[in-house]
């Protein structure tokens, strides 16, 4: 926690240096900032992933609660303890497997998703003359005025 904090306040000196260095050859330095976390959970792209990743849970939710069905079956039926322990690790190993095909899946698409809102408030910066927007966790204040995140997400949501 401390390190991040140390990590987000070095950030900022460096920013604010550059921005100063960078506003001195510049009378009116647009700038704006956006909420990057609630910009990426308003699009569309976000809220149609998480449903589908709902589902995907669902899905092996399923898978897993008939692999347990079958091993209470199996331990009201007198198995010896040796193919407990063996159904039993089967079990483990297939939701590990589950758990993991999940996160590698999504999270390649959850950096498509991000890396696509990223690119869309490149091209809003450009086509509105912005000379720099910036996400608030590199942020320690910055005026209302200028957080463009609600304009940014009705911008991005454009079909």
């Amino acid at each position: 926690m401390i390190k991040n904090l140390k990590k987000m306040l070095v950030l900022g000196a460096i920013m604010v240096i550059a921005l100063l260095g960078f506003s001195q050859g510049t009378s009116n330095l647009k700038i704006g900032y956006v909420n990057l976390e609630k910009t990426v959970q308003s699009y569309y792209k976000w809220q149609d992933l998480q449903s589908l990743y709902q589902s995907d849970i669902q899905y092996y939710q399923n898978k897993i609660n008939e692999m347990e069905n079958q091993f209470k079956q199996l331990q009201q039926s007198g198995a010896t303890d040796e193919e407990l322990q063996q159904n039993y690790l089967k079990l483990q190993s297939t939701v590990n497997q589950y758990q993991q095909t999940l996160q590698n899946d999504y999270q390649t698409k959850i950096d498509s998703v991000v890396s696509e809102v990223a690119q869309k408030i490149g091209e809003y910066a450009k086509a509105n003359n912005y000379d720099l927007i910036i996400y608030e966790s590199a942020i320690i204040y910055v005026k209302d005025a200028l957080d463009l995140t609600d304009v940014i997400i009705s911008y991005i949501n454009v079909k």
